[in-house]
């Protein structure tokens, strides 16, 4: 009998460390929630001559974290103990920065997600790009001594002035507007870099995840943010802009 009250969402830890997720819903709810993914699960366009050779499967996966990613974005969410609900990590900022203090320890940087689940450092620097940091003061027994409050990495102004200039993600064949984008630092907060306009790109989930952890480059030529390929794609590594955004009366780059 298809009844709302047979719906189940169930999160399991498996032996790989990834999430296993088991659910079902009545047929009402399924569509619902089949329509507000097709939004995010199409074929990403060709790029560098390279089609999205994602699965189906994956990229409804991929749907559901930008879903749920904008939903917290957005601020609109009911409070939960208080707060809104969010994604936190708590991470040593030598492991942040990359700079491990106690060099014995031959093993890159990690940290912790809410959940328990560890997570890497450079996962870590992605998610910092534009956030809220809240600087944790640490005893001798690791016990919090002082708690600072929360500041805001992009401050408004400076991220509609990125949104006025990229209009939506910088990588090229990207169609991704800008409400569906993250506010990326070229050179990472952590290591100096500054929060300017000089300094900051529109990506999507997809590319902000790929100039992380895949060796997609970023560098901005006469103002303009250009993606440089990793070498197994762009042996040349010639940098290109998205046009996909382009308005008249906007500088070519």
């Amino acid at each position: 009998e298809d009844k709302p009250t047979r719906r189940e969402l169930v999160f399991r830890r498996d032996v790989g460390g990834m999430d296993y997720v088991r659910g079902r819903l009545d047929s009402e709810a399924s569509a619902t929630v089949q329509a507000a993914l097709d939004a995010f699960a199409h074929p990403q366009p060709a790029q560098d001559g390279q089609p999205d050779t994602r699965s189906g499967s994956r990229r409804m996966a991929d749907a559901l974290v930008e879903l749920c990613g904008h939903a917290l974005a957005g601020g609109e969410l009911p409070t939960v103990g208080g707060e809104k609900p969010q994604v936190t990590v708590t991470i040593a900022l030598d492991d942040l920065r990359g700079q491990r203090s106690d060099e014995r320890l031959k093993r890159p940087g990690t940290g912790m997600l809410g959940t328990g689940a560890a997570i890497t450092a450079e996962a870590a620097r992605r998610i910092a790009c534009d956030s809220a940091v809240i600087p944790i003061v640490l005893g001798s027994q690791s016990e919090p001594l002082d708690i600072g409050r929360a500041t805001r990495t992009i401050p408004t102004g400076i991220r509609r002035a990125v949104v006025a200039r990229d209009i939506g993600c910088v990588h090229p064949g990207c169609t991704a507007p800008a409400a569906w984008c993250q506010t990326h630092h070229v050179r990472h907060w952590a290591d100096g870099g500054p929060t300017a306009l000089n300094n900051l790109v529109l990506l999507c989930h997809h590319h902000h995840w790929i100039v992380h952890h895949e060796g997609w480059q970023i560098v901005f030529l006469k103002g303009i943010p250009h993606v440089i390929p990793p070498p197994i794609i762009d042996p040349q590594q010639q940098p290109s802009r998205n046009t996909m955004h382009d308005q008249p009366g906007r500088p070519s780059g």
